[in-house]
């Protein structure tokens, strides 16, 4: 199994089909990610032959078990395996998904609005102009950001920091590390020694330090932030938004509202399926600690579960109204399904941005 095909399995074919035997032998570029203990155990597979008998165990507690005839002894490794390799991930969700409920749930009368899928605010360029939106935002107007947070860039920049050994903080799948030295190419990096630059692209970037010159190169817009630390900076948030883009739909609302939002920083959405008032979701924290992630919907949830990676109901969650809490582990990876409908118009109105 190549990364690529492990990467699009978990991101996007959900449910996520059983995989009866993984030679990790044919990619061995899979155990230079720390979360590859968690990606492969999505998988559910029955064999896992690697040059080993072992027991890799991840960041988030997962572990897996590998095979070889050909050894008797049981090793044990902590992840990654091997160095660390910089290969990023794609953010992009299915917008299409997320505007057909948006017709479902909403009364559109005839016009054009602006809608943010961005599960927080984000601050962006549209029309060539500076503007923020709230999480989940859909307004026909835009409000415009006067204050100066993020500057944007198109392919390439260079960034005379003076900063020659600093640490580097990048995307990895599902997993953000952190090294003096790195390969390969991400969608953001956070450069901090002194203070904090962070690079965050739509698509991946390729950094280079010569004596703290550093050289960006990439395909499309890029976003350069200076703060006091990465987590100052939420780079994952900036990525996700450029991925994901500001929609305009074939709807007015007679108010702005918020279609969702989801708390505290650092969980993040990388599936998103809507059919027949059915919502499942793939999310992820990226956080060092477990959470209660926050989901609030301008929805009735009348039921949610957490899932399987294949797709089964594992557990139920108590539902409040327009909003559930989910547990989720240290740098852990789930799935939930809801079942939404209609609110009425009194409650809807709850849901209106202060323009």
């Amino acid at each position: 199994m190549k990364i690529d095909d492990l990467l699009i399995k978990v991101a996007t074919d959900f449910p996520i089909k059983q995989e009866e035997r993984i030679n990790l032998k044919e990619d061995k570029k899979i155990l230079s990610l720390d979360q590859a203990p968690q990606l492969l155990s999505l998988l559910n597979p029955k064999d896992i032959v690697w040059d080993y008998n072992s027991i890799i165990i991840g960041p988030d507690g997962s572990q897996i078990e590998t095979k070889n005839e050909k050894n008797d002894k049981l090793l044990y490794f902590l992840s990654p395996v091997y160095e660390p390799h910089a290969v990023g991930w794609d953010l992009k969700i299915n917008t299409k998904s997320v505007i057909n409920m948006i017709y479902d749930l909403l009364p559109c009368n005839e016009g054009e609005s602006y809608f943010n899928p961005s599960f927080w605010p984000r601050e962006d360029m549209e029309e060539n102009k500076k503007i923020i939106m709230d999480s989940g935002e859909i307004n026909e107007k835009l409000r415009l950001k006067n204050e100066k947070r993020i500057e944007f860039y198109e392919n390439e920049l260079v960034l005379d920091s003076g900063y020659v050994n600093p640490i580097y903080t990048y995307l990895n799948p599902f997993f953000i590390s952190q090294s003096r030295k790195y390969e390969g190419r991400s969608e953001f990096f956070s450069i901090t020694l002194k203070e904090t630059y962070t690079l965050a692209g739509e698509n991946k970037l390729e950094i280079k330090n010569e004596l703290g010159k550093i050289k960006v190169s990439t395909k499309g817009k890029f976003v350069l932030l200076k703060t006091s630390s990465w987590k100052e900076a939420k780079p994952y948030e900036i990525a996700w938004n450029l991925k994901n883009k500001i929609e305009k739909l074939e709807c007015k609302l007679r108010y702005p509202i918020s279609l969702y939002k989801i708390y505290p920083s650092g969980v993040i959405p990388f599936l998103f399926k809507y059919e027949n008032n059915n919502l499942t979701l793939g999310l992820v924290n990226l956080n060092e600690v477990p959470v209660i992630a926050n989901l609030i919907l301008a929805a009735r949830i009348e039921e949610a579960y957490i899932l399987s990676p294949q797709g089964r109901e594992s557990e139920k969650l108590n539902t409040e109204f327009d909003r559930i809490k989910i547990p989720i582990k240290r740098f852990g990876i789930i799935f939930i399904r809801l079942k939404i409908k209609k609110l009425l118009e009194s409650f809807l109105k709850r849901k209106i941005i202060a323009s």
